[in-house]
């Protein structure tokens, strides 16, 4: 029999921390795609709210697109790796949603 004892109770914890971390990372990584998705529906109502209480849909637009220019980010990305990476939604699909929200002022 192994007996944890005050020697070796830091080296049982050392390996049922690996071993746990190792499990949190299989299940995180299973639910990346409802994180990430989540992430966007968020990212979708934050720029509702702030066109409603703006009411600057081309300034924002004009911000984004300079925004993806500056960053060289990825305008037309794979629709799959989006949707279990991405935690913001691809420029293009919230420039489509910016213009069909109706403002309020």
């Amino acid at each position: 029999y192994i007996w944890v004892n005050d020697d070796n109770i830091i080296n049982y914890g050392l390996i049922g921390f690996t071993l746990s971390m190792m499990v949190m990372g299989s299940v995180k990584w299973i639910l990346e795609p409802f994180e990430s998705w989540m992430s966007r529906k968020m990212e979708y109502a934050a720029d509702r709210y702030s066109i409603r209480n703006t009411g600057r849909k081309n300034a924002m637009i004009t911000s984004l697109l300079k925004l993806s220019s500056e960053n060289l980010s990825d305008v037309f990305p794979n629709e799959y790796y989006e949707m279990w990476n991405y935690s913001h939604p691809s420029i293009l699909k919230r420039i489509e949603a910016i213009r069909k929200v109706k403002s309020a002022k």
